[in-house]
């Protein structure tokens, strides 16, 4: 079984220098996802509740905290504990993000995609 060698040494950046790894995974992120946070932020309006599912370190935990303010909360779920320290420590600052250190999944034994997932809802109307 062959390993990228660049998912190696991103391994051991993540292990050996996080506070250098997550300025330059999120700018990373940015640049790679542009076209999925371009959508989620022209879907997304303040006072949306979102789920982020495999928060991982926080990268969209934090991006969708800013397109859902003000009023809006994001759930951000992790089970991994060095991830969920990460998460906490590089979140601690948002008001809006819920931090929940479980994993979760369609009810089936594996899930059935390895992507995060993300669910969506707008806010609720105070006419309905």
């Amino acid at each position: 079984m062959r390993v990228h060698i660049g998912y190696r040494i991103s391994n051991q950046f993540y292990k050996l220098a996080f506070p250098v790894y997550r300025p330059i995974y999120r700018a990373f992120k940015a640049y790679v996802d542009r076209a999925e946070r371009h959508l989620l932020a022209r879907h997304l309006t303040a006072g949306s509740v979102v789920v982020d599912a495999g928060a991982n370190i926080g990268i969209y935990s934090e991006f969708l905290s800013n397109c859902i303010r003000p009023g809006g909360v994001v759930h951000s779920f992790e089970p991994a504990p060095d991830n969920f320290a990460h998460l906490r420590a590089g979140l601690a600052k948002l008001p809006n993000v819920r931090l929940n250190q479980l994993a979760l999944n369609c009810g089936r034994r594996y899930p059935s995609t390895p992507s995060d997932s993300m669910i969506i809802s707008r806010p609720v109307s105070a006419s309905t």
